[in-house]
């Protein structure tokens, strides 16, 4: 009995070493390498055809799990000194091989790598403004904002009672104080927006005298920063992308001296 025991246990025990090595090696991944590596980039905007000099770019050290191929190091500059960029070198942007290709005897293929680019940009902006427009709520988009009425105090609104998370602010619920022109910025909100605020919501838990501000606020309509940023984003590959697809599909390098 008891070596029928010992079997068993035996067994249990190599089974639930075998799975946790089973597990580990199915879950372990390689480190990233982190290795500081110094790669080349723009240190101002430089359009294409210009030749690269040595104050139109600047180093930049990061980690070498980021680093390709493509990308040019210091050690390889002296092979590019001098030589004209196909497209242009912005400033931050990663300096690469691609920045010459060889194109003297393509001038089809030079011609259509340049006005892609610009097309390209061109395009993306364009969207984005468009995008960007829509997001404005116009009684929100004061520019330049107001100024300060004379006076060593200035009128501010400010919570009347204690606002929980999400609550809607009404007249019943605000009130206007007076605080030193000293402290005032421009998030908070003044007493001739007074009506902008009505029905929008506050974001967090606000007591009764708390100055309200306006990223404290949370309107119908109005995009938040993130969100702002993401469909900017988006906008801008959806451009890009279109662009490039209608251009491939127009281009014919036969036809262009």
């Amino acid at each position: 009995m008891k070596t029928v025991l010992f079997i068993a246990l035996g067994v249990l025990i190599s089974c639930t070493l075998g799975a946790g090595a089973g597990f580990a090696t199915r879950t372990k991944k390689p480190p990233l390498d982190l290795t500081p590596t110094t790669i080349v980039i723009g240190a101002q905007d430089t359009e294409a055809d210009a030749p690269l000099t040595a104050d139109r770019t600047r180093e930049l050290t990061v980690a070498a799990a980021y680093v390709t191929e493509s990308m040019i190091r210091p050690a390889d500059l002296a092979k590019v000194a001098g030589r004209k960029l196909t497209f242009p070198l912005n400033e931050a942007d990663v300096l690469t091989w691609q920045h010459f290709a060889r194109l003297d005897r393509q001038r089809a293929l030079e011609k259509c790598v340049l006005s892609f680019h610009a097309g390209t940009e061109a395009a993306a902006e364009e969207r984005v403004t468009s995008e960007l427009a829509s997001m404005v709520v116009p009684e929100l988009a004061v520019t330049p904002p107001p100024p300060l009425p004379p006076g060593d105090t200035v009128r501010i609104v400010a919570a009347a009672l204690d606002l929980k998370e999400g609550t809607a602010l009404s007249t019943a619920s605000l009130q206007i104080i007076e605080v030193p022109v000293s402290i005032f910025t421009d998030s908070l909100i003044l007493e001739a927006d007074q009506g902008l605020v009505i029905n929008a919501k506050v974001v967090s838990e606000v007591l009764a005298g708390d100055m309200l501000n306006w990223p404290l606020l949370r309107r119908e309509g109005v995009v938040g920063v993130n969100t702002c940023v993401a469909q900017l984003d988006a906008a801008a590959h959806t451009a890009r992308g279109e662009f490039a697809k209608k251009s491939a599909s127009t281009f014919d390098p036969g036809t262009t001296p």
